[in-house]
């Protein structure tokens, strides 16, 4: 198990936050359940809203990229960035 701190986890989401604040997003998804987390606090420093399910030019943030399996299951969404936190 990986452990980060609150801390480095907050400057990781500024800095996620600027790379996308001059993008144009419908939202932010996060992959259950290790990206909740992640999605919500981006969804707060974008100010753009949280989804629950992905759409098409959305954010989709997951905590970890290991094998690259989880996120493959999202890559058909026209125009959506994606953010891992590991």
């Amino acid at each position: 198990m990986i452990n980060i701190s609150w801390n480095r986890f907050d400057n990781a989401v500024k800095k996620a936050a600027l790379l996308y604040k001059d993008k144009t997003l419908s939202g932010v998804y996060g992959i259950p359940r290790g990206g909740l987390c992640l999605a919500v606090a981006l969804s707060h420093y974008l100010k753009i809203e949280l989804l629950e399910t992905p759409y098409e030019n959305c954010l989709i943030g997951d905590d970890i990229y290991d094998s690259g399996k989880t996120l493959e299951k999202y890559k058909n969404y026209k125009n959506s960035s994606y953010f891992v936190l590991i």
